[in-house]
């Protein structure tokens, strides 16, 4: 296993590679040619870990895997490397209870990230025990968290001081609360704003930028939406995508996790840009609504009708944005009271 994590510059992943394996210098000759040579007759698995910082050393890995024909590479990342012999494994978070099911106490206990946080809860408080009091509590704060797993251990830790309900409902500001993980993890893996972070802090300014401005959506978007209102270029979104700060749904929407919108959120608000992203969010919506007739076709099923669904918190969050600002601008307020 090769961590390189604390690897920033492309050109010295080679170097920590043939660190890591024992690899001598060998006068002028280049480290990835000693690498592969140290390599050529062995069967190796090599784990490199955190490789989406030095993404550009995909050359190298790429020519050790075409050179070295018994070496196999398992490399972990938040973006994959884009080589023709890759094998994408994405990691989705852990499976949640859908809160609209009515599950039974034992469907319940079988989640994943419902086990998770019962165990890590028992490992900083022993006495921890599951009932029918706190089962639900622990089941909203999994479906607050989105599965993820550091975030469901940071929550869980609080376990010591506070009760599952006490958890749920500090959990309106998870990214300030997720602050307490255990000292032997790197930095970035002790707070979930610090996990954040590290992915943001990768991306280009053009990433960036938009990354923010898709705060401004609710619940989950289309592509000519992202367009629209925030200037969206496919091969950025595709890159946010890629970075997992952004997910597909099966029906070409996106969405980001709740934890990342909030963090998102921030840097949205701190940009400059959210009363205008606000606003042209709002008369998308409004061209949306009028488009879809959406008050004289309710026929369940219908096209108009299926559309208006899937941008139900969309249309919410613009409705609410206009009766608190919306209405200082007496042309948006007469179109949207025509349209009602």
């Amino acid at each position: 296993m090769i961590d390189l994590s604390g690897v920033g510059d492309t050109g010295s992943v080679p170097a920590e590679i043939a660190r890591s394996l024992g690899v001598e210098e060998a006068g002028s000759q280049p480290v990835l040619s000693r690498i592969i040579e140290h390599l050529y007759e062995k069967r190796l698995l090599l784990l490199l870990d955190n490789l989406e910082q030095i993404s550009a050393a995909s050359k190298e890995i790429a020519m050790i895997l075409e050179s070295c024909p018994h070496v196999k590479v398992l490399g972990t990342s938040r973006a994959p490397l884009c080589v023709r012999s890759e094998h994408v494994f994405s990691v989705t978070p852990l499976d949640v209870p859908n809160l609209r099911d009515d599950l039974s106490t034992g469907k319940l206990l079988a989640s994943s990230a419902v086990r998770l946080f019962i165990e890590r809860a028992k490992s900083v408080k022993g006495d921890f025990i599951i009932n029918d009091q706190n089962l639900m509590a622990v089941v909203q704060i999994c479906s607050r968290l989105d599965g993820l797993p550091l975030a469901i251990e940071l929550a869980a830790a609080w376990s010591k001081l506070l009760s599952p309900r006490q958890i749920l409902e500090r959990l309106g500001d998870a990214l300030t609360l997720l602050i307490s993980g255990p000292r032997d993890l790197p930095e970035r893996q002790r707070t979930l704003r610090a996990a954040i972070e590290w992915s943001y802090d990768l991306l280009g300014d053009g990433e960036r930028r938009l990354f923010a401005r898709l705060a401004i959506f609710a619940g989950s978007f289309a592509l000519e939406a992202a367009e629209r209102v925030c200037g969206a270029q496919l091969e950025t979104l595709e890159s946010l995508i890629e970075k997992s700060l952004v997910r597909a749904t099966s029906e070409g929407r996106f969405f980001m996790l709740e934890t990342i919108h909030e963090f998102a959120a921030e840097l949205l608000e701190k940009s400059g840009e959210a009363e205008e992203l606000a606003r042209a969010h709002a008369e998308w919506t409004l061209d949306l609504a009028e488009s879809a007739g959406m008050y004289y076709n309710e026929a369940e099923g219908s096209q108009e009708y299926e559309l208006v669904v899937s941008e139900q918190a969309n249309l919410r969050a613009a409705s609410d944005w206009a009766l608190r600002f919306g209405l200082q601008d007496r042309a948006y307020a007469d179109r949207r009271s025509e349209n009602r």
